[in-house]
């Protein structure tokens, strides 16, 4: 994946089970490559562990990552908007694990 970093545009991308290939969590970053990284260290360095850090940490063990997918690009002011349409697609299909769920607007 090219290294995406750009102040005014906010990449909405999914986490996908390298094993299931299902959608486990959605998300926003100006550079979701970095992202992904945080997310890993954090799943590692975490005692108390969510979900989504208790599968990240799992995969880590396995020698795994996630597969990360760019699935929109958009204005940085529109990101909460549109993971919000994200989330909410997603979860109609599969369980996903995304703590804060914030609400689509209609």
């Amino acid at each position: 994946m090219a290294t995406l970093d750009n102040p005014t545009t906010a990449y909405i991308y999914t986490l996908v089970d390298p094993v299931t290939q299902v959608t486990r969590y959605v998300g926003f970053s100006r550079n979701p490559e970095r992202r992904l990284k945080k997310h890993m260290s954090n799943a590692i360095a975490y005692i108390d562990k969510n979900a989504k850090e208790k599968w990240l940490e799992d995969l880590h063990y396995r020698k795994l990552k996630p597969l990360i997918t760019i699935v929109e690009e958009c204005a940085w002011e529109d990101r909460r908007t549109r993971e919000a349409y994200w989330i909410d697609h997603f979860s109609k299909i599969e369980p996903i694990m995304n703590i804060d769920r914030p609400k689509v607007s209609r």
